[in-house]
């Protein structure tokens, strides 16, 4: 989760910078159809070190034993500054992805598979070249995943399916008029966000080679005109969610334990922020979080020989929290960023910090209605993933 954090501050820093540096000169206002360019995208190298599995099949085996290969193919729309958040990111790509990838070897070879989303910004071009930071997010599946009778020994990943985060930089040359040639790299983090047992998630950090083709000339002109004055609003974002989380029973040891079991905990709440938008990229609020832990002093029984969580309501497992909040837009999706300090919860038999974060993403289905998927953490480690339903009431605009 450190890396996570690393990853969610640079994404951070790239919004505001291009909020901030958006090239505002009235040049040109001719309309253009955004074109798609395909690409093709390799990557090797080593898995990090950063779980008691991987660490110990390094001392075992040898470092080679954490090798991966990938390969992916990417359809992406290249945009000439149509919309007006367009211009201010300076003209970005964007699309989706497939994944293939190779991980690990002999009992615990895994050839995982999935689709994600890519956004591609310029940071600096000149002549042929263009920097870019590159934001990949996506569902990965097909993991040789831990398994308490046929795979108990790599506790990496519990579950069919994994989330897929990828920050990185790529250099792109234009070769000719329909081809480029780019070299980067990336940190790549899979995890399943502790949906499942164990989940000490794969982490790494290794170089990447592309080749993009252009179908049309791409050297259209971009709009460069001047951007119309952005109009304030302020409004309540009311919004409900979901989720469950699987914690191990307490007398189960994870860091030594490779038949351990767990429960599926539901969690739920509601949330209202109170939001502003205060430019065509950032929205700042103040909110309230009351949320529902079913993982909390909870007591377990025996039914038919076999331990059981009791899960039925408690009301000493409500919390109430409030909510900074900052929301980074790019169009009808939104990076969103929540500190939550807790002012009120019953003593807990798992004493949960006062603090903790959610991140994720918001996409707004209509003008008033949205949907959002965050990852609550705390102390830098996954608690559970949010799904989220929401309304947007309008007070007041500028």
């Amino acid at each position: 989760m450190k890396k996570a954090s690393v990853c969610i501050t640079l994404l951070s820093l790239i919004f505001i910078q291009t909020a901030t540096s958006a090239t505002l000169a009235e040049v040109d206002s001719t309309h253009h159809k955004n074109t798609y360019l395909y690409s093709v995208l390799a990557q090797s190298g080593q898995l990090m070190p950063t779980w008691s599995f991987m660490r110990e099949k390094y001392r075992t085996d040898g470092e080679e034993f954490g090798d991966f290969n990938s390969l992916s193919f990417q359809i992406l729309k290249q945009t000439y500054g149509e919309k007006p958040i367009e211009q201010i990111f300076h003209f970005p790509r964007y699309g989706i992805g497939i994944y293939a990838g190779k991980y690990f070897r002999d009992t615990y070879l895994s050839r995982p598979l999935g689709m994600y989303g890519v956004f591609m910004g310029p940071i600096l071009e000149w002549n042929r070249f263009c920097l870019n930071y590159c934001i990949w997010a996506g569902i990965i599946g097909n993991w040789n995943h831990y398994d308490p009778a046929k795979n108990n020994f790599n506790t990496t990943l519990a579950g069919d399916f994994t989330s897929h985060v990828d920050v990185g930089l790529q250099l792109n040359y234009k070769v000719s008029a329909h081809f480029e040639a780019g070299i980067g790299g990336a940190f790549t983090h899979f995890s399943n966000g502790a949906m499942q047992i164990p989940n000490f998630g794969i982490n790494m950090l290794a170089p990447r080679v592309s080749v993009t083709y252009l179908p049309v000339h791409s050297e259209q002109k971009k709009i460069k005109r001047t951007l119309p004055k952005y109009v304030k609003s302020t409004f309540l974002d009311l919004a409900v969610y979901g989720g469950e989380k699987e914690l191990p029973y307490p007398e189960c040891d994870l860091d030594t334990a490779h038949n351990f079991f767990g429960f599926h905990y539901p969690q739920f709440g509601l949330t209202a922020v109170l939001n502003r938008n205060i430019s065509y990229v950032i929205t700042m609020g103040m909110g309230l979080h009351v949320g529902y832990d079913s993982s909390k002093n909870t007591r377990y029984r025996q039914a038919d020989g076999q331990t059981v969580a009791d899960l039925s309501f408690n009301a000493e497992n409500l919390n109430l929290g409030i909510i900074p909040s900052l929301e980074l837009n790019y169009d009808r999706i939104a990076l969103v960023l929540q500190p939550c300090f807790t002012v009120y919860k019953h003593e807990t038999t798992f004493k949960k910090p006062d603090f903790f974060g959610k991140f994720g993403l918001k996409y707004a289905l209509s003008d008033n209605i949205y949907a959002g998927v965050q990852l609550h953490t705390f102390k830098l480690h996954a608690d559970f993933i949010e799904f989220s339903f929401g309304y947007r009431l309008p007070l007041f605009v500028n």
